[in-house]
Order: C-alpha cells, then sequence, then structure tokens
C-alpha cells in the first residue's frame, strides 16, 4: 500500500461517518504527519507500517468523535498545527488520550505553569541573591590582586601630574 491508497482508504472509511470538516481535519493530519516522516528519512512503506490499517485508524477517529470535551469540541479531532523537523506535532493536539493501532501514543497535551505571587517573588530573590554571591566571591578571590595594582596605577598618575 502508499500514501495514495493509505489516504482514500482512510477518507472512504470515515466518509459520512462523521462531518466533513473532520474527515479534511484528519485526512491532512495524516498527510502532513506521513510527508514529515519521510522527510525525516523514513521509508514510505515503514510508515504505512507503523501507522496500522486506515480502516481500524477511522474507526477509532469515529468512535472518538462523539463525545464533547469541555471546550465543546468533539475527542476526536486535531486542532490546527504543524511538524517540526524533530517530528513533533507543535501548535495543536489531539483531542483524545489514546492511541492508534499501532500504540503510538498521540496525546502531546500542553500544560500551563502557574506559580503563586510569592512563589515568584522567592525565586526571583533567590536568584539575585545567588548572583550577588557569585559577584562578591568573585571579587573577593580578586581583591588581593587588584588593590595593590589599582594604589601602583594610582600612585604613577599621581607622579606623572607631579611631573606635568
Amino acid at each position: 500500500m502508499n500514501k495514495r491508497e493509505f489516504i482514500e482508504k482512510l477518507r472512504t472509511s470515515l466518509s459520512g461517518k462523521i462531518s466533513s470538516a473532520q474527515v479534511s481535519e484528519n485526512i491532512n493530519y495524516y498527510e502532513d504527519y506521513i510527508n514529515t516522516q519521510i522527510r525525516l528519512g523514513k521509508a514510505e512503506e515503514e510508515v504505512l507500517r507503523e501507522l496500522g490499517d486506515p480502516r481500524l485508524i477511522a474507526r477509532t477517529i469515529v468512535q472518538t468523535s462523539g463525545t464533547a470535551d469541555e471546550t465543546g469540541r468533539s475527542s476526536g479531532e486535531w486542532e490546527s498545527g504543524s511538524y517540526s523537523e524533530s517530528g513533533r506535532y507543535s501548535s495543536g493536539e489531539y483531542r483524545d488520550a489514546g492511541s492508534d493501532a499501532s500504540g503510538a501514543d498521540f496525546t502531546g497535551r500542553m500544560h500551563n505553569l502557574r506559580l503563586p505571587g510569592w512563589a515568584i517573588r522567592v525565586i526571583t530573590i533567590s536568584l539575585l541573591l545567588l548572583i550577588m554571591y557569585f559577584v562578591i566571591s568573585v571579587l573577593s578571590f580578586l581583591a588581593p590582586i587588584l588593590i595593590p595594582l589599582l594604589f601602583i596605577v594610582f600612585l604613577v598618575k599621581l607622579f606623572r601630574d607631579w611631573l606635568n
């Protein structure tokens, strides 16, 4: 089976069972995924073998497209996004916590870390103290060298001014 046959089987398996917009989104996703994997050096046959049977993928998409999550979208939808050179899907995510027939997990959800204001202040103050400690320790290491050197430079300048 080649990419065109895979996409056609997927399209016919999805047609009439979910909305045409969802069919297009899923077809676009799998075309992008296959093209990206090929660009990364994998053979087309290997990529298609890893994906598995397009009818099984379609059945999974159809089964998961019926339930809606808290955003009102159905849980079989792909948000718009693209693949990076590393093959990771970015600027979007699969809305179902599942995997395809090959066992590959498509749940790359992003999590936002929110710290309370006091924690941010504590971290900021700690970083400032650490930087100050580093600067003072470097200066205290160089002080025995710098103080006599600065004193000699001061005397030379004073002597030059006295000669003029």
